[in-house]
């Protein structure tokens, strides 16, 4: 009986673990010309995201990619790319960039180790 029990247990647990929702960030990037964001989003996700950019805000549309990189597109045109250690807007419809180059601090620490990796 004790293992039918444990067997119950565990697919319990299993199945919460599965429905748990996954949580919202805000993160605030930085970029290299003194320009700054921030977009609410939930990671590893398709679900859609608020961008913050010089006092307005944005709601965006996720974007499937075949890099991996995530991609938020409005209908204004502005769309965000973040790769693992950059981040940019871009005006998709204008085909200009808005700023390049741009951090949040987890970016900022993939950076820095990338940097040390390829000191000699």
């Amino acid at each position: 009986m004790n293992w039918k029990i444990s067997l119950i247990v565990t697919a319990l647990l299993a199945l919460t673990a599965c429905s748990k929702t996954p949580t919202p960030v805000t993160e605030t990037f930085s970029c290299n010309d003194g320009n700054r964001f921030t977009l609410t989003h939930t990671p590893r996700t398709l679900s859609p995201a608020t961008l913050s950019w010089q006092g307005q805000t944005y709601e965006m549309t996720p974007v499937k990619t075949k890099t991996g990189a995530e991609r938020f597109e409005h209908p204004s045109g502005i769309t965000y790319i973040g790769a693992a250690n950059t981040s940019m807007l871009i005006d998709r419809i204008k085909g200009k960039l808005i700023v390049q180059d741009c951090r949040n601090p987890t970016q900022e620490k993939a950076e820095l180790q990338q940097n040390k990796l390829l000191k000699p």
